[in-house]
């Protein structure tokens, strides 16, 4: 059964989506994407356009499938890229679940588009007591485990956003779970380094 949080919210961005003459990008992801995805959008104009969806969903919730096809409706966009995040909500899955509902995640945005995707792995959770030894931390290493057993299977590429923002802890917020616009700008380019490949 679907366990919400007790904030569950959505945010789509649609840029230019009446030009069809430039390349087209979509991020999924979460807060972090929802930050990241700025200085994602200043580092590619004028070269292409952006979509994103940021969600708190797990996707165990029937929600978060009624979202995507919104933003993935290939009656409206076609996309060249699309780079995919969803592993730091829905803590009630294990990773066992969590690998089978990012099979299913996988497919349906392959049903669905005929993009290139990229998997990207959740971004490190630090606490002052203990650092990046907490469950939390724990549940995202497996998860991005099961990541890459994913990508490996359908053959996909990984950005690794874990390793590239651990031990930055200048460039946190206090939540030991959000970064600072430093922080974000450092994601950025390294999306914006498997965008620009895969669009090549």
């Amino acid at each position: 059964m679907t366990k919400l949080e007790y904030f569950e919210w959505c945010d789509f961005w649609i840029e230019d989506e009446n030009n069809k003459e430039k390349p087209r990008v979509l991020l999924i992801g979460d807060s972090i994407a929802r930050d990241y995805k700025w200085p994602v959008v200043e580092l590619l104009k004028p070269r292409v356009s952006m979509n994103m969806m940021a969600s708190s969903r797990g996707m165990d919730n029937e929600d978060y499938f009624t979202e995507l096809f919104y933003i993935l409706n290939p009656q409206r966009f076609q996309y060249d890229v699309i780079h995919l995040n969803n592993g730091l909500h829905a803590n009630h899955l294990t990773a066992e679940e969590y690998k089978e509902l990012l099979m299913k995640t996988v497919e349906f945005i392959q049903k669905n588009s005929k993009a290139a995707l990229i998997l990207a792995l959740s971004t490190p959770v630090y606490r002052n007591e203990t650092a990046y030894e907490n469950e939390d931390n724990r549940r995202v290493i497996a998860r991005n485990q099961k990541m890459i057993e994913v990508a490996e299977q359908f053959k996909l590429p990984v950005n690794d956003l874990y390793t590239l923002s651990y031990g930055k802890e200048e460039l946190r917020q206090s939540d030991g779970i959000h970064y600072k616009a430093d922080g974000s700008k450092l994601q950025a380019k390294q999306v914006v380094e498997y965008l620009t490949a895969s669009l090549q």
